[in-house]
This record gives C-alpha cells, structure tokens and sequence, in this order.
C-alpha cells in the first residue's frame, strides 16, 4: 500500500516548454493570396552571335507543374521575344491545384532581341506566379507543405519538336558557311583546230557575278580547261564578290588556258559566307549567280610556221577539149604580217593528200604572197595540167604560214583574195595539122 502523508500532499514540480525558431514543414490551413517572382534564361549554343533576328518558324513550348494546394496564376514575360512594336512576349497562364500544364505559342513573325556581346547568348525571361486566397472558397483549409514547389520550363524550337528555329531576317554576326557553287561549263567550239602553230597573244575570261548581298562572300574557284590529251588550271582565291567594286572577276593568264585549244571550260569552287566580325542583315531574299564569258576578238601569236589544211574537193566536171591554158589571176590584200603561200594540189584518190602516203599529190601550182602587201597575182595550168581533169580527181588546197619570228595577229586581220581567168583555146585544129 501506498501511504500519502501531509508533506507528500502540498509537494509540487513544474514543467517548462520553449522552442527556438521553430519551423512548420507542413499544414492544413487558410493560406492568403502570395506572390512568387522568378527570372531565368535559356542558353543559345550557336556560332551566330544574333543582335536582331524574325522569326520565319519557332514555337514557345511551357511546361508548368503546380506543386501547391492551390490555384495559380502565372504570368510568363519574355523579354527577348517582341513584337514588331518591340513588346515583349507576356502571357498568363492558369494552373489548377496540384496540376500540370502545357501550352504552345506560334512566334512565327515575331522579333528574337539578343545582347550580341554575350558569349553565350541568353534569352532572358521572367514569370510572376500569384496564388488565390483560399479564405474565399467554401472550404478555406489547404495543404501547405515546406517541399511545394512551382516548377516552370521552356522550350524553343522551330515548327515540330526537335526542329531548329528559323529565320527570315537576321542582323548580326554571321559564322562563315561554306557552301558549293555549281559548276559553270563553257563549251569551246570555234577555235580553229587547223592553226596548230598559232597561240593566243591576249584574250580575256571574265566571270560576272549579279548579287543583291550586302555581307562578305568570299569565293574560291578552280578554272579548268581541258582537252582529251591535257588540261591547264587558274585559281581564284578569298575572292569578295559581294563588294560592289568586285562583282566581276578577270581570270589571270586567260590566253594561256586557251592555247591548250580546250574543248571546254570549267569553273567550280566553293562560297564562304560571313566568317567577319562586322554585324551584317540578312534579308532572306539574298542570292547570286554568274555568267562566265569569253571577250574577243583575240591576239594570236605565230610562234611557227603553221598550215591551215582546207578539206579536198571532188571535180568530175571535164574541161572542154582544145584548150591549150588557163590562167587563174589573183588580186590579194594581207592584212597579217607573216607571209603566205597557197598551194594547189591535185590527186586521184583523197588519201594521197594524207601524211604518210606513197603517192604524192601533183602540185598544179603556188603563190607566194608577202606579208602586209596588196597586189596581182597569177597561177597558171598548162596542157598536161589541164589533161589531170579528164579523169575524176580530187583538189586541195593548203595555206602555209612563215613566221620569221614571232607575229603578232589580231581575229579582225584578214586575207582578201579575188581571183578571175583567162583561157587560151584552139580554135581549129584541123587546118592547124594541115
């Protein structure tokens, strides 16, 4: 048994309780109207450094999830996307209690405004998130915890998920972009084959370029001309065709891809765009093409003596008996300074007039001209020539050059020849024999 005396009844003890900043990690309660201001920025990884740029296709993708017991509102503002009267992208956003939202926006045709300075670039951006009053509903009591959160993240990209953003218009500083230019052909088809001994003196090979850029374009291009046996190259290198004192580009030693007598001409390469640090615009309209051209007339230069080798012609037309002579005269003016001689060959086969062949064509006769000279001339066939005809024969005629050194020529110089005849004819041959 438990005894209790009169000491043990009028004893006593005391309890203290204290706390030091005590904290709430969660609760039911009435929870006021708050306001939770938040500002963040999305990195842009590119070489481009944008100071102003339209948006031609990109999306605003925001995804929300709404930690808190509560309704909210969120008003989202983007200072680096703007109208063209440059205000800033805002929106407002509901979030249901302990929910999650996701909205898209169309940007297409909006403004992207970056600070060019900054290495990375950032597109800043802020929200305000305002919570309701929840004394105001029926039933006022929330759930608070210290881990509710409000988690906001955006997204940029162009027509689909996954897509780049694109532009229409862009100021800045452009990374260099190499791209490939397509081949320019020039057929060569009227040089003269038959003037091997013959060079180009002066000649002139441009290629003209149109362009509406207003930023460096540096071109680097191979000009090739080739035949089936060789081939000859002139490089053009950091060319800026762009640059309005710059827009056609003469190909150095022109006369020397010539001298190959190509059958065609090349022209390829590549086109590097921007790679400056000015702050350029580019419009999106911007394009450039080139005409490749061959100037004349041209300077020929006679290094050797050449032949200029005319085609053979058949004659099966008989001349009329009784004829004794004919002469041939020749009026010629030669505006070359390298003498000519015209030789008359006859054979009764064409392959006697080839390299090489055993018969040798019969020489009905020649002329010799001067060089820078006008005159009369004659070529003269007598009988035993003429009597050549009575069968069919085949006639050619060869032009041989003389240098005597080196002769310079232009295409407008010219030989002019003029010739008429005359015939001596036996009239009556019998009373001749009598």
């Amino acid at each position: 048994a438990i005894i209790v005396d009169d000491a043990a009844r009028s004893s006593s003890f005391t309890v203290e309780i204290s706390a030091s900043e005590p904290k709430v990690t969660s609760a039911v309660a009435q929870v006021p109207e708050q306001t939770i201001d938040e500002m963040d920025a999305i990195q842009i990884d590119s070489e481009n450094k944008v100071e102003r740029a339209k948006i031609d296709r990109g999306t605003l993708e925001i995804e929300i999830k709404n930690g808190l017991d509560l309704e909210a509102d969120l008003i989202l503002t983007i200072f680096s996307i703007q109208d063209d009267n440059g205000t800033a992208f805002t929106q407002l956003i509901q979030m249901p209690r302990k929910d999650e939202v996701v909205s898209s926006y169309n940007l297409n045709n909006k403004w992207m405004v970056l600070d060019i300075t900054m290495d990375p670039q950032k597109v800043n951006y802020s929200y305000e998130v305002v919570t309701e009053d929840s004394k105001s509903h029926a039933d006022p009591f929330r759930n608070v915890s210290s881990i509710d959160v409000v988690d906001v993240e955006i997204d940029l990209y162009g027509s689909s998920e996954g897509e780049q953003i694109t532009f229409s218009e862009i100021k800045g500083i452009i990374a260099a972009i190499e791209e490939p230019i397509e081949t320019i052909r020039q057929e060569i088809s009227a040089l003269p084959d038959e003037f091997d001994g013959m060079e180009f003196m002066e000649a002139e090979m441009n290629l003209v370029f149109n362009s509406n850029i207003e930023f460096p374009v540096k071109l680097d291009m191979d000009i090739v001309a080739f035949n089936n046996d060789t081939s000859a190259t002139r490089q053009i290198r950091g060319w800026n065709v762009t640059h309005p004192d710059s827009q056609t580009i003469v190909i150095p030693d022109a006369s020397g891809l010539l001298n190959i007598k190509p059958d065609s001409i090349l022209a390829f390469g590549t086109a590097v765009i921007g790679g400056s640090n000015d702050v350029v615009t580019y419009q999106g309209n911007e394009s450039f093409s080139g005409i490749f051209s061959i100037s004349i007339p041209f300077v020929f230069q006679l290094t050797d003596d050449a032949m200029i080798d005319l085609d053979a012609e058949k004659v099966d037309q008989e001349f009329p008996e009784n004829i004794e002579s004919v002469t041939v005269f020749v009026e010629y003016d030669n505006m070359f300074d390298f003498d000519t001689n015209i030789s008359l060959l006859s054979a009764a086969n064409v392959s006697h007039f080839e390299t090489g062949s055993p018969t040798t064509p019969n020489v009905l006769s020649s002329l010799s001209i001067k060089g820078n000279s006008s005159s009369i001339d004659s070529l003269h066939l007598d009988e035993s020539q003429i009597e050549l005809f009575d069968d069919i024969i085949f006639v050619k005629t060869k032009v041989f050059l003389s240098s005597n050194g080196e002769v310079k020529f232009l295409s407008t110089d010219s030989l002019k020849i003029t010739s008429y005849g005359s015939v001596k004819y036996l009239v009556d041959p019998i009373s001749d024999e009598n």
